[in-house]
């Protein structure tokens, strides 16, 4: 777990929200591997596949190429409208200047997951704690992804610097995916686990959707 401790027998709920990485590994471990992978492919996310299987670092985000903002939006977007994955687009329709002809866009759709699926996710991250509690009516978790040993030593980090900070979350009607991070590795400029401007930041965004 990020902190080093454990809190013992807990439920999913509670693992959820306070971002605890064993459960999710035990969650992993007993569920059927192609079906993680169906999951996963039907949400947009092309996950690390060797031998027909996916390793158990999939369980808390670590897997290679990774994802991105569009594609977690999408994802989690899924979760709020009861299941079903709206490929991303941006562009709805094409009108010819010259002859009026139209080419609209054709939506891709899927069943993601059941209804019931997507209520208990929702449900179970509005629970989630960013500074200042929850926020009402929003969904959401935060990840991070530390610096290994090796780098934290030869660019002479703190012990606490990380590489990446995300937050993703939906209400009802919007999703919004933060990365926050660096490119290059700077020594003068980092995050920090504790820092939590990420979340500041989505909470400044989210409140102005809403």
């Amino acid at each position: 777990n990020w902190d080093n401790g454990s809190f013992g027998v807990i439920s999913l709920r509670r693992a959820s929200s306070t971002s605890r990485n064993i459960p999710a590994l035990k969650a992993f471990q007993q569920v059927d591997n192609k079906k993680i992978i169906e999951f996963v492919t039907n949400l947009g996310i092309s996950p690390e596949i060797e031998g027909g299987k996916i390793h158990e670092a999939h369980s808390i985000g670590s897997f290679e190429p990774g994802t991105n903002p569009l594609q977690m939006s999408a994802a989690y977007a899924a979760f709020s409208n009861g299941g079903t994955y709206h490929e991303p687009y941006s562009v709805s329709k094409i009108i010819f200047k010259s002859t009026g002809e139209e080419k609209v866009h054709e939506e891709k759709t899927a069943q993601a997951m059941s209804d019931a699926t997507a209520f208990m996710i929702t449900s179970m991250l509005q629970d989630v704690i960013l500074t200042g509690g929850p926020i009402k009516n929003v969904a959401c978790k935060t990840g991070t992804t530390n610096f290994d040993s090796t780098i934290i030593a030869s660019q002479n980090l703190p012990g606490d610097a990380i590489r990446d900070s995300w937050i993703v979350g939906h209400s009802t009607k919007t999703v919004i995916a933060l990365w926050y991070g660096y490119d290059q590795i700077y020594k003068d400029y980092k995050n920090k686990l504790s820092s939590g401007q990420n979340t500041r930041l989505f909470k400044a965004v989210i409140k102005g959707v809403l």
